[in-house]
């Protein structure tokens, strides 16, 4: 249960906006599902630096964003934490967002513990290995018996056992190994707020869990390092979500003749660029080699 000795190796802690040195291999749960769903997607994105479009074709990730930014506002000042308006004073009234911030009211952990931040960007250095690993907490929380805890804000659908799930590993390897205090314990959770039911789902640090987030890491900077054609893997439901699939040869979408959707929320606004992306075009006939 404590994420102590037995746990991963430590390395070093990064500022959020320390940049890495060239040769490190930079790992989050985002690239690791992009690079075990497609390679060359991965590729293209973060071997050649292309930006691609928006993808996000409804709107839900900028919603999403919102939302996270309304709870971190109720965060920050308690005394509004239940308000039915929006305290974010640049944040929306859509009751689309205001709904899922009165839903998060009743899973709130603030009775029992401490407000740590929110949106906070973790990175650790693996350096025997070159590997940076990051991930963006939504919150964390610091409970009366010295846990830490990561907080994931799900506005759309939400695991019912976070056992297996990835990326829930990776926030307890960064909150086990990245914050200035390592904590005696950590824990994540995942806040399900867009189901008919709110609910949250938890995983303990155990040092079993950090090690096989541990060796995760390692096994996928193994095979990025390893890769040398970053073969496409196309699929209807994988190059939908593609921010190449106008411009890859190899996409499903295409094959079929089919329209990608095209982004269609009001006020949907895409997400900042990447640090050191290129932000340009793909004629589709860039390769590996």
């Amino acid at each position: 249960m404590r994420a102590g000795r037995s746990g991963p190796p430590r390395d070093l802690t990064l500022g959020a906006h320390a940049q890495p040195a060239p040769g490190v291999l930079v790992l989050n749960a985002s690239r690791i599902r992009v690079f075990d769903d497609c390679p060359r997607q991965f590729f293209l994105r973060w071997v050649v630096g292309l930006e691609g479009e928006d993808t996000d074709d409804h709107g839900l990730a900028a919603a999403g964003r919102e939302v996270h930014a309304e709870l971190h506002a109720r965060h920050r000042e308690p005394e509004r934490h239940d308000d039915t308006s929006a305290v974010d004073p640049e944040g929306s009234s859509d009751p689309w967002v205001l709904a899922r911030a009165r839903a998060h009211g009743d899973l709130c952990p603030g009775a029992e513990a401490e407000y740590l931040g929110g949106e906070i960007d973790l990175r650790w250095l693996i350096v025997r290995k070159s590997i940076l690993v990051t991930g963006r907490v939504d919150a964390l929380w610091r409970h009366s018996d010295g846990t830490v805890e990561v907080r994931d804000y799900k506005t759309g659908g939400c695991p019912d056992d976070l056992s297996e799930e990835r990326s829930a590993w990776l926030y307890l390897l960064l909150a086990a190994s990245a914050l200035p205090a390592k904590p005696s314990r950590v824990r994540v959770a995942f806040e399900a707020l867009g189901g008919e039911e709110a609910r949250v789902v938890t995983l303990e640090g155990t040092p079993e869990i950090l090690r096989r987030a541990y060796d995760l890491v390692l096994g996928i900077a193994e095979r990025i390092r390893a890769e040398q054609q970053f073969e496409a893997t196309p699929s209807v439901a994988k190059c939908g979500h593609c921010a190449f699939r106008e411009q890859c040869p190899h996409s499903a979408l295409r094959e079929r003749g089919a329209t990608p959707p095209r982004p269609g929320r009001a006020g949907a606004v895409p997400g900042p660029g990447r640090a050191g992306a290129v932000r340009g075009t793909w004629d589709g006939e860039i390769t590996a080699a």
